[in-house]
């Protein structure tokens, strides 16, 4: 009955810290500015949100799962090292290419159309993440245009500090949402990455090229969010 109890305290305890990690990780950041959000803003709010839920999501809940239980099951003696364990093999059994793979050939019978499955997915991120780099050009663009005109209202001591302080405030927290996007973006190149490589090895065969032309895309938008990640900061440092 004790080792029951034990293992019952340790279950409970996975789920609640496997939620939380998911959580943090897909609850976009509210403006700690107290400056309403632009209709472009909230649209980033709800595209970061919804690009940041992808394959690779598995992957965090596993880790902090198989990190708790390793923790826990060492003992006093050796919680950090089991920890470590853990959360390997929690990651290894949650989100990585080899699960991801045998979810598609648990799904589709031939490798075919588990190919077109993997390209799909990946097609379908790309456009979204094409989504939220027009976004995010529109927020930039807003930020840059308001705070110009801030400055230019503050030379002339029309408005106090402390606005052009809300507006800093306000471009800290849609960077913040960029940062997570990127996260999510470089995870997922290495994710398919990954996964070309053990398909090609196991499939040599198979014509890979309409995978490679997303992987490309991907790599691309990456680069492109990235560069408007730094636009924002640029922004930011100007004032």
């Amino acid at each position: 009955m004790k080792t029951t109890n034990t293992f019952a305290r340790i279950a409970a305890g996975l789920i609640v810290a496997a939620m939380m990690v998911t959580s943090c990780a897909t609850v976009p950041s509210a403006s700690s500015s107290g400056r309403a959000l632009s209709p472009a803003q909230q649209q980033l709010r709800v595209q970061a949100k919804a690009y940041n839920r992808t394959v690779t999501e598995g992957l965090v809940g596993g880790a902090v799962a198989g990190a708790v239980l390793g923790a826990l099951l060492a003992g006093k003696g050796n919680r950090k090292k089991g920890a470590a364990i853990g959360g390997l093999a929690g990651g290894l059994a949650g989100g990585l290419t080899g699960k991801y793979l045998a979810s598609k050939q648990k799904k589709y019978a031939n490798k075919e159309a588990q190919l077109d499955s993997v390209v799909a997915d990946l097609h379908q991120q790309n456009a979204e993440a094409e989504a939220l780099v027009l976004t995010l050009e529109t927020v930039v663009n807003e930020h840059k245009a308001t705070l110009a005109s801030l400055n230019s209202k503050y030379e002339q001591g029309l408005i106090s500090d402390a606005d052009r302080r809300r507006e800093m405030a306000s471009i800290k927290s849609d960077r913040k949402q960029i940062e997570g996007a990127l996260k999510t973006a470089k995870n997922d190149l290495k994710l398919y990455a990954d996964t070309r490589k053990v398909f090609a090895k196991r499939n040599p065969d198979v014509d890979l090229s309409e995978l490679d032309r997303e992987i490309t895309r991907q790599k691309e938008l990456y680069d492109t969010m990235a560069s408007v990640s730094n636009d924002l900061a640029s922004v930011r440092g100007a004032a």
